[in-house]
């Protein structure tokens, strides 16, 4: 059979019907451009070209460093800022080196080495060679320079007399890196054909040909701390061990630090070793490979060689981005320079909703109107890298940074420091909550606490872990520290008034959290666990309900101010609705998001993206309840206390809709006072000898929540036994508590969620009478917030 072709304007209808069907892809309501800097050159160790080499002065005051255009530059060490630069008229030095007395540095160039006098940078000398100098070292407690290059030749050359250098025969066609003994005695090369030797020092006489596979190519070489014995690091990944009074290999490990490390340095004092990848990954791991000691991935490729501070704590690694990072031996933190991009994204919405502030760079934060991305003003924070970001009520633009050693938490628009501690690195944690109102970090192997309101400091919080407390998020308004991946799939939810942990949940069958987030009344947790998996679950419980989501990772987690739309930045944009755990927004920008803040009302999302632009969408609101058949408002409010969240959601949105009705039903139902004596018979139960009354009573002190609060405080007053007492301080502090809230608190929480979404005078009212007559003080404090968002609100 044969069909006739379909007319033209056939083919035009088709093809608009196909494209109507397409759902429109999501457009951001408004994107601010990343603005110019307010400063230059604050970035520390910053080059205009690409950094080849590196080293540090005898007493590690000074980093001298030198680019693919012959620029060389002495550095402060402790601050990163530029002390004298200078052009050196050679293409793209190879190596370079400080003198022992540090009044000299030496580079390694296309067929001389040069030695310059690191005061002036003027010229002193030029060491002809006629080939590429690769290797560069010095006698040590003498100024004698020995210098290699790709043809073999080996000078050996006195810097403090004029005379000619020492010539020294090398067996090896090749020098790409040597090393002179402690001794001053023996000169250790690595090169090609053969890979490396030993050769006496004065004279240059070969001791020993190390030639395990003459083809190969040795790349780094060094003494070990025993004196007797040399390693080579051969270009196939091998790290071999000699006897240097032999030449025999002892010892030997493949692929010590992956196939293409770059550069090798001895840490002083055993034999770990300091690496980095051409790739992009340095590594310090234990040379007779007992195991990595720490790992760091950039995210450019590094370049040339690694050096080591003379007091063997800090290593300097060169990058392509045209700086210098600067980070612990002990441990591969950042403690200056060279700043990860991931680590230079942070936004946060003013309170009122009007202003937009969003971070340039590693130091600069940028104030814009959010109704038209025009650019108010800007701040520099102190230190070198911004850590975090926050917008307070009081006004307080809070910014956690750290630089110069010290770790500080500032408000940008007075100077004040609310924080200033002396670190050596950058904390392996450190969070600010998102109402700016808690600060936290990891110190001396416990996660330190500080109230920035108050400006006092809360219990510290010990862990099991001595490198680093694992993952971990504070919750929006900082009184709860989500703690998981410490102890497989076990999740902990720690009090950060009293740093004890109020409950833990258990994920059954479930991969290791690697990402999680609290939703602002406590009752919800997002995490992103092994296997792809993004799950939300009532706070405390252990079977979560899974959401659909098509990445491989999730950078951020965040919940709207209502906690009824969780955002998440994995490839793109996915917002849920987690009353239905459906997604209800999806959206892909070619540039990926780091970081998100929703807006105060909830009905706007700020993303920042690696090409510096913020963009704002407008996110759909969660679908309405269905309100068929009709239902009794008294159910609503008693599934205000479920444990579905789901299920406690629709019946707020149901709640929502009834408006005045609603308002008076709360009112009522707030304001009843459970049975004071009943409540003093259950406190009294908690001293009975028999365990199962005990148990029966604090189960249903629990369940009854900030009603029992001023009778368990009153309890307290009477300094009852021990046991007793400790029992009345757990009830207290459950009844505070965000998570693992009783069913009672909990209806409370969504109650006044409700009567916030409703927003009229009778709903103001009832908040307002809970700000000054609930016996809990949180209650109080979450009344007065929700008051304060219904004005701002309304005044708009």
């Amino acid at each position: 059979m044969r069909f006739a072709p379909l007319p033209a304007i056939a083919f035009c209808a088709l093809a608009l019907a196909c494209a109507a069907e397409e759902p429109a892809k999501p457009r951001p309501v408004l994107e601010i451009a990343e603005p110019e800097s307010m400063v230059v050159e604050r970035h520390p160790f910053q080059h205009q070209q690409t950094v080849v080499a590196v080293a540090w002065s005898p007493d590690g005051k000074w980093l001298a460093s030198c680019d693919l255009e012959g620029i060389l530059t002495i550095w402060t060490a402790s601050t990163g800022l530029k002390v004298r630069s200078w052009d050196s008229k050679r293409f793209m030095p190879n190596v370079i080196a400080w003198s022992p007395d540090g009044a000299c540095v030496v580079t390694g160039n296309l067929g001389e080495a040069v030695v310059w006098d690191a005061l002036t940078g003027k010229e002193i000398r030029c060491i002809d060679h006629g080939e590429r100098v690769d290797a560069l070292a010095f006698v040590p407690g003498t100024q004698k320079l020995v210098s290699g290059g790709t043809g073999g030749k080996i000078h050996v050359t006195d810097l403090s007399q004029l005379g000619e250098p020492e010539t020294l025969a090398s067996p090896c066609a090749r020098i790409r890196s040597l090393a002179v003994s402690s001794d001053g005695t023996k000169l250790v090369i690595g090169g090609h054909d053969p890979p490396a030797a030993i050769l006496s020092l004065p004279g240059g006489e070969v001791l020993h040909r190390i030639s395990s596979d003459p083809t190969s190519l040795v790349t780094w070489v060094d003494w070990s701390e025993r004196k007797d014995r040399i390693f080579a690091r051969f270009g196939h990944g091998s790290l071999l061990e000699y006897d240097a009074t032999t030449g025999e290999r002892v010892n030997g490990w493949d692929r010590f630090g992956g196939s293409g490390a770059l550069s090798l340095v001895r840490v002083p004092g055993g034999d770990e070793l300091v690496g980095v990848f051409d790739s992009g990954y340095a590594f310090r791991e234990k040379a007779r490979r007992q195991g990595t000691i720490w790992n760091l991935a950039f995210p450019r490729p590094a370049q040339s060689f690694v050096a080591l501070s003379p007091d063997g704590t800090q290593v300097a690694i060169p990058r392509v981005a045209s700086a210098i990072a600067i980070v612990s031996a002990s441990t591969g933190r950042y403690i200056l320079g060279g700043d990860p991009p991931e680590k230079c994204r942070f936004i946060a919405w003013s309170p009122d909703g009007r202003t937009i502030f969003a971070s340039r760079g590693a130091t600069e934060v940028h104030a814009f109107e959010a109704a038209t991305g025009k650019r108010l003003r800007g701040y520099v924070a102190p230190g070198f890298q911004l850590l975090d970001l926050a917008a307070r009520e009081d006004g307080a633009l809070v910014a956690a940074t750290y630089g110069g050693a010290w770790l500080r938490v500032t408000d940008l628009t007075n100077g004040q420091n609310f924080v200033l501690e002396a670190l050596p690195e950058v904390p392996a944690y450190s969070s600010l909550s998102e109402d700016g109102s808690t600060f936290v970090w990891w110190q001396d192997k416990v996660l330190r606490v500080r109230d920035l309101v108050t400006q006092t400091d809360l219990p510290s919080i010990g862990v099991h872990r001595e490198k680093d407390p694992g993952f971990a998020t504070l919750s929006p308004h900082g009184d709860i520290l989500l703690r998981f991946g410490t102890h497989g799939n076990r999740v902990a939810y720690t009090d950060t008034t009293t740093g004890t942990v109020v409950t833990e949940m258990l994920l059954a069958d479930r991969g290791v959290p690697s990402a999680g987030v609290l939703s602002p009344d406590g009752s919800l947790t997002a995490l992103f666990e092994e296997g792809h998996r993004l799950s939300l679950c009532f706070s405390g419980q252990k079977y979560p309900i899974e959401l659909q989501l098509s990445t491989s990772g999730v950078n951020m987690l965040r919940f709207s101010p209502d906690g009824r739309r969780l955002a998440v930045l994995p490839n793109g944009i996915a917002v849920f609705d987690s009353t239905r755990t459906e997604r209800i927004f999806d959206a892909r920008v070619e540039s990926n998001a780091v970081t998100l803040a929703w807006s105060p009302n909830g009905r706007l999302l700020a993303t920042h993206h690696q090409d510096g632009v913020v963009r704002i969408w407008a996110i759909p609101a969660p679908a309405p309840p269905d309100r068929t058949p009709p239902r009794d408002p008294i159910l609503d409010w008693g599934d205000l206390s479920c444990q579905r969240a789901d299920r406690a959601f629709e019946a707020a949105g149901r709640l929502e809709l009834g408006g005045a009705e609603t308002a008076a039903l709360l009112r009522e139902r707030l304001a009843e006072k459970e049975n004071q004596p009943h409540i003093r018979d259950l406190i009294a139960q908690l001293g009975d000898e028999s365990f199962v009354r005990r148990d029966s009573a604090r189960e249903e002190l629990h369940w009854l929540g900030v009603q029992a609060e001023p009778e368990l405080l009153r309890a307290l007053t009477g300094q009852p036994p021990g046991a007793w007492r400790n029992e009345l301080e757990s009830l207290l502090r459950l009844a505070e508590s965000r998570v693992g809230l009783s069913s009672q608190n909990l209806r409370r929480q969504r109650a006044m969620q409700v009567l916030e979404a409703i927003g009229s005078a009778e709903a103001a009212d009832v908040l307002r009478h809970l700000s000054s007559e609930s016996p809990s003080p949180r209650e109080r404090s979450d009344a007065q917030d929700a008051l304060r968002r219904i004005e701002m609100r309304n005044s708009k």
